[in-house]
């Protein structure tokens, strides 16, 4: 019997008022507990969480950090603060436990039970031991309730609540739970007798006892057994690979694609499921002389599921298997015969079909079954042709196009969001296409409320567009509870911390998102622009070279402008000149070879760079060319730059308040005054 100690967040939760309500209505309380274990095994796995055990009408949990504990505490009372409402109380202590089987020993425990009898109905309390960890995160509001003497713990505990709005923090007069009662604490003296000591008696021999096991275990039993982390593995993996596409209607070879990603999707939903994005076609191209069993090992993951579609006219069949990879067992081979106009439900089967075996026992999504109701078919296949088959000239119209047929289709509304948020970082001034983003995501927010794309959207131009930095991260908060399996998220909040300064926690969001997809290179360079941003030069370096190392055709992306600051002494003009070549449309590596000839006093060369640029950049992103200004000491035409780059909303500008590039004109109050009308100037640069 193996046990193992290590130093762990503890988070004790439970629904107030259940045992009311069970007496209530009993199937309204089943209801209740269902969707409360399904919220909290969809948001614990995204902190790592290991839930030890439920017992009623509440759990144990276990966090590697106070951090994550915390996160996803937040993360839970906020869902629940919304329809439908659900009372729960969260108590959060870090201790040293001990894992036993599948269970945990240690005071830590019972101090976070302790903690937790306070709350009220919303509220998460913690103790100093939490609240030390976390003290410099900004994004967490606190306030002490006090000292708290707990039966059955030595000592007083000062005890937190979490402020931030939204969140109850309960009045001292308001508190009761697990806290020592002073007359029960004393033994009471009969002068008749010993009969009246018998249960303080009793308590004492119990006490002792428990103190003796606790200690053989944590000194005797546990000084024998290696003191080592225990893995936390709270999905089951698989992979889903791109479905072939068979033959037939040549024009619909794009549905295979569709029915890929949207399968993928609707399977990443189910809690306690994980679907790794790495196996889009680039992937499995590279990976394409091993056979499944070793793909899947690489990738790794348990499952795989592989497929074909075939499309004729307005029928289509779907056949699909589904693998157990380490044990080479299939187990499911399915066909689905559909019309297109039922390609929605179709994907839903499918994504049925292949949870239930993994997974035999979860909570569906609540409502799904609505949404599929409303979803008109032939809006739905215009915008799967926009989203999967359209080129950039035509994808607007192809959106336009389903939102003409259906007036109500959230999708639609939500593909264009997500087009002029785009736009918005390539091609066009973002002071046209980022209010067109807003207004379209609006519409399919309120269409849907849970519309992922819609919501990444808004979070993206509230802080590009409208420098709504607060309203920006609880949209992106949002869209991750909705979605936890979209990647992309997590590296779009990440680049929103890093211009708020917030590194560490732009790290936390950026190594999210590579462990949900680790085989994409974009991750790594976020990681480099996370490193750079906060003056991490060395880390920054490493990144470079691990990327550089695992995909050197990856370089092009990797020569960001600021990026000559990191090989000082190296080939790295040699490198980006290189890159410019194979590259000449591209402007990122221009950029950054002009700052690069700058910084070796090569200015002339610089000088003829910025000419070419200006064309190309002053419409859409001058703030790059104030980037070079600065560089070459031409102070008073970056600050004209810098004030063109706000009125056109340039999507770019946003980093001048991490970037060191601008550290020589920072002081200055024309600076200041930008940082101030960009909502900034309470995040100053490390």
């Amino acid at each position: 019997m193996k046990s193992k100690h290590r130093l762990a967040a503890i988070m004790f939760a439970d629904i107030v008022g259940y045992t009311s309500m069970m007496q209530n209505s009993e199937q309204e309380a089943v209801r209740t507990i269902n969707f409360y274990r399904e919220v909290l095994e969809r948001i614990t796995g995204k902190y790592s969480g290991n839930i030890i055990q439920y017992y009623g009408d509440g759990s144990l949990t276990v966090f590697q950090s106070a951090l994550e504990a915390l996160e996803c505490a937040r993360e839970i009372q906020e869902i629940f603060q919304q329809e439908p409402k659900l009372p729960l109380r969260i108590g959060i202590h870090i201790g040293e436990v001990l894992f036993q089987d599948d269970n945990i020993f240690g005071d830590g425990v019972n101090i976070a039970s302790r903690i937790e009898s306070l709350g009220q109905p919303g509220t998460v309390l913690f103790s100093r031991h939490v609240f030390e960890k976390i003290r410099n995160h900004k994004e967490f509001q606190t306030v002490s309730l006090g000292t708290f003497e707990f039966k059955n713990v030595k000592g007083s505990m000062e005890v937190f609540a979490l402020a931030n709005e939204g969140f109850p923090v309960p009045k001292s007069d308001e508190l009761s739970g697990k806290l020592k009662n002073t007359s029960e604490d004393k033994p009471e003296i009969s002068k008749s007798g010993n009969a009246k000591n018998w249960p303080f008696i009793l308590k004492v021999l119990g006490l002792f006892i428990l103190l003796a096991g606790s200690y053989y275990y944590f000194f005797i039993h546990g000084a024998n057994e290696q003191q080592t982390e225990i893995p936390i593995e709270p999905y089951q993996s698989v992979a889903i690979f791109p479905f072939e596409y068979l033959g037939g209607d040549l024009d619909k070879s794009w549905l295979a694609e569709a029915m890929t990603e949207e399968v993928r999707r609707n399977v990443a939903q189910i809690p306690k499921i994980k679907v790794t994005p790495g196996t889009s076609s680039e992937v499995v191209y590279n990976l394409k002389e091993l056979d499944l069993q070793e793909m899947s090992e690489k990738l790794n993951v348990r499952y795989a599921v592989e497929g074909s579609l075939q499309v004729n006219n307005e029928e289509a069949q779907l056949n699909f298997s589904l693998t157990d990879a380490r044990a080479n067992d299939i187990m499911l081979s399915e066909t689905i015969n559909f019309l297109l106009k039922d390609l929605f439900t179709a994907q839903n089967k499918a994504a049925d079909l292949i949870a239930v075996k993994i997974r035999p026992v979860f909570v569906h999504p609540p409502g799904q079954s609505d949404v599929e109701k409303k979803i008109n078919p032939e809006a739905f296949e215009k915008y799967l042709q926009a989203k999967y088959s359209g080129n950039y000239n035509n994808k607007e119209s192809m959106y336009l196009e389903s939102i003409k047929i259906d007036s109500n289709f959230s999708l639609g509304y939500a593909g264009l969001a997500e087009l002029y948020l785009n736009w918005a970082h390539s091609d066009l001034p973002g002071s046209e296409v980022f209010p067109k983003s807003i207004r379209y995501a609006e519409k399919s927010i309120a269409l849907d409320s849970s519309s992922y794309i819609g919501l990444t959207a808004l979070a993206d131009c509230l802080y590009h567009y409208n420098y709504d930095w607060e309203l920006s991260e609880k949209y992106f908060k949002k869209v991750i509870r909705i979605d936890p399996s979209y990647a992309q998220t997590y590296l779009y909040f990440s680049g929103m911390l890093s211009a708020m300064n917030r590194h560490d926690e732009a790290l936390f969001y950026i190594n999210k998102g590579q462990e949900i997809d680790p085989f994409r290179l974009y991750s790594l360079q976020w990681k480099i622009d996370s490193y750079y941003w906060a003056r991490d030069l060395e880390k920054a370096r490493q990144t470079f070279i691990e990327l550089k190392n695992r995909d050197p055709l990856f370089l092009r992306v990797a020569t960001r402008s600021g990026y000559s600051t990191l090989f000082p002494d190296s080939n790295y003009v040699e490198i980006l000149r290189n890159v410019v070549s194979e590259n000449p449309d591209d402007f990122l590596p221009k950029v950054a070879l002009a700052i690069a000839y700058s910084r070796k006093n090569q200015f002339a060369l610089a000088e003829k760079i910025y000419n070419q640029l200006i064309p190309v950049l002053k419409p859409t992103s001058p703030s790059y060319l104030a980037k070079i200004d600065v560089h070459l000491g031409r102070y008073e035409n970056a600050f004209k730059m810098l004030e063109l780059a706000y009125e056109l909303r340039d999507a770019s500008l946003i980093w001048i308040n991490a970037d060191a590039s601008f550290d020589p004109i920072r002081e200055d109050p024309r600076f200041q005054d930008l940082i101030e009308k960009m909502n900034l100037k309470n995040y100053p640069p490390y």
